[in-house]
């Protein structure tokens, strides 16, 4: 049995199926005019304020280097977490992507975190 999750940050609501205690895809998503989005799901052995501090301080601003319009680190569980990742449009999205892909690589590298899952797409709805 599914059931759907929806978040709402700073006016952007996400909506998401949680099937068998996992998100399995976003259904849809609101709040900013033709915006892409890129959501990653992640697992982590351990949880403390450190790993938050580290998240805040150093991966949130490298993601936003990268052209993000803004990034939201969302605890989804005891040890699960949710990057969402704003971008003016698609292309601006693919121009970061292999650059996104380095910090992803150094997270999971430099912490005790996996990545399970990402989608990414369009704004479809705004209000």
């Amino acid at each position: 049995m599914a059931t759907y999750f929806v978040l709402h940050i700073q006016n952007i609501d996400i909506k998401l199926v949680l099937y068998k205690d996992w998100f399995t895809k976003v259904v849809a998503i609101g709040g900013c005019e033709m915006s892409y989005f890129t959501i990653s799901n992640w697992e982590a052995e351990e949880w403390n304020a450190e790993m938050e501090a580290i998240a805040r301080d150093q991966f949130a601003p490298l993601v936003m280097s990268c052209g993000a319009s803004c990034v939201d680190f969302i605890k989804t569980g005891e040890l699960t977490f949710s990057v969402v990742t704003r971008y003016t449009d698609e292309a601006t999205a693919t121009a970061a992507a292999q650059k996104i892909a380095e910090i992803r690589g150094k997270a999971a590298t430099d912490l005790p975190v996996k990545m399970v899952s990402d989608v990414k797409g369009a704004a479809f709805v705004s209000a």
